[in-house]
């Protein structure tokens, strides 16, 4: 009787529950990336706001930063990271992360390996920023035929500014377009799907 029914009725609001906590799961998973990526990029906007000072310019370079990955193979939380590292040397051009760029398509290394020998170029450490470009393939000679010369302890006798610039001759003339053309093949395609 009475309590058969009680039991049925508890059974069925039993399944019933156990029904919406797998549609909520559900829902959750289902939105889950979009809000993670909406935090990350929360996250990256904030810290070059932090690093740049200016909230207009961090916008700025937050959406540069953002097209160059959805163009390339990067996806966007490498590259931002490089750009990150390069803000914290002082170098917010849009054109040395497309050259740090370049140079890791080419190399094989990741983004932020090249963005970190950039800064530390651009700091003075040269002898720790030669080792990280030797691993990238970029020799002491080819800064040489930049016209930057090394005292015997491998240290550059020239400005930290000389230096930085003869790195980014080299990679444009060595690697320019790497990514674009990277870009365009499915690796790329599917890096910047990643992103969406």
């Amino acid at each position: 009787g009475v309590l058969g029914n009680v039991g049925t009725k508890l059974f069925l609001v039993n399944q019933a529950a156990q029904v919406a906590v797998m549609a909520i799961r559900a829902v959750a998973g289902a939105i889950e990336p979009f809000v993670r990526l909406n935090s990350e990029m929360e996250n990256i906007q904030t810290r070059f706001k932090v690093m740049i000072g200016d909230a207009a310019k961090a916008k700025a370079a937050f959406a540069e930063t953002k097209q160059y990955a959805d163009t390339t193979p990067f996806k966007l939380a490498e590259t931002s990271a490089a750009r990150t590292k390069l803000l914290s040397a002082n170098i917010g051009d849009l054109d040395t992360l497309k050259d740090a760029g370049n140079l890791a398509a080419a190399s094989g290394r990741s983004i932020e390996e090249a963005a970190m020998a950039f800064a530390r170029l651009k700091s003075g450490a040269t002898g720790e920023a030669m080792e990280m470009l030797r691993q990238m393939n970029i020799s002491r000679s080819m800064f040489r035929a930049e016209g930057i010369e090394f005292d015997s302890s491998g240290q550059a006798l020239a400005t930290a500014e000389e230096t930085t610039k003869a790195l980014k001759n080299i990679v444009k003339a060595n690697f320019g377009g790497m990514t674009d053309e990277i870009g365009k093949q499915w690796s790329g395609l599917w890096s910047t799907l990643g992103d969406t």
